[in-house]
């Protein structure tokens, strides 16, 4: 009885594992990550290294020289700010004026003059707090028409622009989908309309 039960049961055994073993080989391999990367993203397991918010904590420049950049390497980004203000004045709060909200003194035009940031890319923040009605309907086309003449000024520097920056934070920023989303749309249109290509949309 012993012999005959090795006879059928080593074949048994013999046969599963060959059957194991072909369905392992026979597993494709996973595929690479194929996905398009977005607009200036960086490969896959990189990182771009972006600083700020405001003149002082960045450095690297004559009149603000105890920031960062006055004590490790330029970074490959810098972070600015810009506000819209009223819709009575051209001005462009932060853009070529230094301005202070509280935080420190900030002027996004001085990095582009700089040679020190010759290479480094800029991320803007675009407050729209408050205007987001007046935005979508137009009002604000002129000021949008001085930010995309310095965003085409820049290229082929990336720009990552982020339209009212922090829209999640309703506590403070109070945004909501039903004018928010007109005033993104109008103020993207509006760049795309002017041939603005060296923008990312963050």
């Amino acid at each position: 009885m012993k012999s005959i039960l090795k006879y059928i049961i080593l074949p048994l055994l013999f046969t599963s594992c060959i059957g194991c073993e072909n369905k392992e080989h026979d597993t494709p391999a996973p595929e690479p990550n194929e996905r398009e990367l977005s607009k200036y993203e960086p490969e896959d397991g990189k990182c771009f290294v972006f600083i700020g918010q405001d003149l002082g904590a960045v450095g690297g420049l004559e009149q603000y020289n105890e920031g960062y950049c006055d004590h490790f390497q330029t970074p490959a980004g810098i972070t600015v700010y810009l506000g819209l203000g009223g819709s009575d004045t051209d001005k462009v709060s932060g853009l070529y004026d230094i301005d202070n909200w509280g935080s420190g003194d900030c002027c996004a035009n001085l990095y582009p003059q700089s040679e020190r940031f010759n290479n480094s890319m800029i991320a803007v923040g675009l407050a729209i707090v408050g205007n987001e009605t007046d935005i979508a309907s137009g009002k604000y086309d002129r000021k949008l028409d001085i930010i995309g003449e310095w965003f085409k000024k820049l290229a082929p520097r990336p720009v990552f622009l982020r339209i009212g920056y922090e829209f999640d934070g309703t506590d403070w920023n109070h945004y909501v989908p039903e004018t928010y989303i007109p005033a993104y749309k109008h103020i993207k249109d509006h760049f795309d309309a002017a041939g603005i290509r060296n923008v990312a949309y963050v």
